[in-house]
């Protein structure tokens, strides 16, 4: 940017070159008016020439500093800062630039900026690049970078670009947002295990109100999410839940502790289910409780267990009492029953062997006939 310079004081100078000239020269007497008054002249406008080279090498010590300063901010700034051509060749960037692009600064200019592009990238920015060109308007994106021998992993910018005054050169901006496009990315992963979870979470505030329900709450109760959200969960209560576990619940809860305990609740079709629930309180990073979080297990099944086995179990004990005595006794392998402590004997080739029914006992037993 330049700024328009106000024209030299030329009485002020003139009166300061003759106040010198008097200083440094002793009066001449020698000699006609107009020589002297040449002479005068000629004096004068050498101290004018001397101080005007004495202001401008004020002035150029004065811009070197300030360019020194804009260079230091230039170079230590916190930001990467790089120039490019209309072929997006850098032309010029900064340390926290070539930090940020993975290699030594020396051995980035003249190099393509796409070269250090994710591919996946580089068609969006080719465009947005030649877009900032014809615009003229600032221009954002986020991109992902190339990894380097610097930078062993993926890293990823936020870019501002704007022309410069000239029009035939950009001014790009990098912002390194990797820490926060990976924490972007850890809370996608854990979202998606939990909206895929089997088990069936439900997320409230303080007040017990719902704020977050998974697929597999929605399958389990039969509501769809927009008739969870918003709503209390004792909306969900058969009535068979004893009150002990409510009171123990809130107990736990308003101590900062997990409770683990059953609740009895019903399906929107009018179905009784049970519910293995494990509620605990969300903390933030200071410490304070905000929302509870319940994760449950449909234990219906479960709890029918026993009395499936009962009938399960019941016809083979009555069976073991309606055989006869050969076919009902156990024996510890398939081979023909022996007395104890005696010779083995050659079986008669008359004899014959079939198999029995099996039993709980020995799946396969040979007795004779």
């Amino acid at each position: 940017m330049t700024e328009t310079q106000a024209p030299p004081d030329d009485d002020g100078l003139r009166s300061r070159a003759e106040t010198r000239l008097a200083q440094t020269t002793a009066p001449t007497t020698v000699g006609e008016g107009d020589t002297l008054r040449l002479v005068h002249e000629l004096q004068v406008h050498q101290i004018e020439l001397e101080m005007q080279n004495e202001e401008l090498r004020l002035a150029r010590a004065e811009a070197q500093s300030v360019l020194s300063r804009y260079t230091d901010l230039y170079d230590s700034a916190p930001l990467g800062y790089l120039s490019l051509d209309r072929n997006f060749h850098i032309r010029q960037i900064n340390l926290a630039g070539a930090e940020l692009l993975g290699q030594e600064r020396i051995r980035l200019v003249g190099r393509n900026l796409l070269d250090f592009i994710d591919p996946e990238s580089r068609p969006s920015l080719g465009r947005l690049l030649e877009k900032t060109f014809v615009s003229h308007g600032r221009e954002t994106c986020d991109m992902a970078l190339l990894a380097t021998e610097i930078a062993s992993h993926h890293a990823f910018a936020h870019v501002e670009m704007q022309v410069d005054e000239t029009g035939q050169s950009l001014r790009v901006m990098l912002i390194d947002i990797t820490e926060q496009k990976r924490a972007e990315q850890q809370v996608i992963k854990l979202s998606q295990a939990i909206e895929q979870s089997p088990a069936s979470i439900a997320i409230t505030n303080l007040d017990a109100v719902i704020e977050y329900v998974n697929e597999s709450f929605i399958r389990t109760t039969g509501y769809s999410r927009e008739e969870l959200i918003g709503q209390n969960p004792r909306f969900l209560h058969s009535g068979n839940t004893p009150v002990e576990n409510y009171k123990a619940l809130w107990e736990a809860l308003e101590s900062g502790e997990t409770w683990t305990g059953e609740f009895h609740n019903r399906h929107k079709n009018g179905k009784e289910y049970i519910e293995l629930a494990v509620v605990t309180p969300i903390r933030q990073s200071d410490g304070r409780i905000t929302h509870y979080a319940a994760v449950k297990e449909d234990i219906t099944e479960k709890h029918a267990w026993p009395k499936n086995w009962t009938a399960i179990v019941t016809p083979w004990s009555n069976w073991s009492l309606n055989v006869p005595p050969n076919l009902s006794r156990p024996t510890n392998n398939c081979s023909p029953p022996r007395q104890p402590w005696s010779k083995p004997k050659r079986r008669p080739k008359a004899q014959t062997w079939q198999r029995a029914p099996s039993s709980p006992i020995c799946p396969m037993k040979f007795a004779p006939l």
